[in-house]
């Protein structure tokens, strides 16, 4: 580092405002650096248990796709209480 990067840095480290920002940068990196772990140890699980759920949801509702000429398919039908039109 040149002379002018080494005196900003120490007229930073030695004002108080500057101790207070330094401070928040180090808990600013400590909570960055535990959600980048929380995500590594959990992130697929999370993305399974999330699949798992909208599996379930469109198996109770009765979604998907569906077949051809099924209504969801892109038919064009549509499906009343009463039957297509």
């Amino acid at each position: 580092m040149g002379k002018p990067m080494n005196l900003f840095f120490r007229r930073l480290w030695t004002n108080q405002d500057g101790a207070e920002v330094v401070e928040w940068v180090i808990v600013a990196a400590v909570l960055i650096g535990v959600a980048a772990g929380g995500y590594q140890l959990l992130g697929s699980r999370v993305e399974n248990a999330a699949n798992a759920v909208g599996d379930q949801l469109v198996e109770q509702v009765g979604g998907g796709s569906g077949g051809a000429g099924e209504p969801g398919a892109g038919s064009g039908e549509i499906v009343t209480g009463t039957g297509r039109r």
